[in-house]
């Protein structure tokens, strides 16, 4: 059953199911039409980068995600497919300033400072991990993940001390 072309939010609905499946020319074919049928946008860029890094185009991915980017400034959805690009192309340096420069863009977002918690986390800077997700739960307290995360680390850290117990 063929969409009609003027209905943005169901071709990119259906780009996504396809996606999801599997079903990456089916999801090729809907972003052709989102891209040439509709105004730029930062939500079709990203699903753009989606496809192509799951078609192993890391280049191309990169490109979308930096075109999402100048769409939307603000999109933690981009911000955080770069800093996954980055990780790829094993660059710690580059994720981390580049989260950092939003966090100095966007100070009272918490959904940034729950990706550089993840980030830091994965950077082995268990001080800054902690730092970004007790951010996360003061800008967003209902981030339950923030909070699980800062239990475990909590936990992590009175064990280490109580039976000298490193798990770094």
């Amino acid at each position: 059953c063929a969409l009609p072309i003027s209905n943005f939010d169901a071709h990119l609905n259906l780009e996504q199911r396809l996606f999801a499946s599997g079903d990456l020319n089916g999801a090729e074919r809907e972003l052709r039409v989102l891209q040439t049928s509709f105004p730029p946008s930062a939500p079709v860029q990203i699903e753009a980068a989606a496809v192509a890094a799951a078609k192993k185009d890391l280049r191309g991915a990169r490109v979308a995600l930096e075109k999402a980017t100048a769409l939307d400034p603000t999109s933690v959805n981009a911000l955080e497919g770069l800093i996954a690009l980055d990780l790829a192309a094993q660059d710690r340096t580059a994720a981390r300033a580049r989260v950092e420069a939003r966090l100095k863009q966007t100070p009272a977002d918490g959904r940034v400072w729950f990706l550089a918690a993840q980030l830091y986390a994965v950077s082995g800077d268990r001080a800054g991990q902690e730092a970004a997700l007790r951010k996360t739960i003061e800008l967003t307290p209902t981030n339950y993940q923030a909070f699980m995360l800062l239990r475990s680390e909590e936990h992590t850290s009175e064990l280490q001390s109580r039976f000298g117990i490193s798990y770094a």
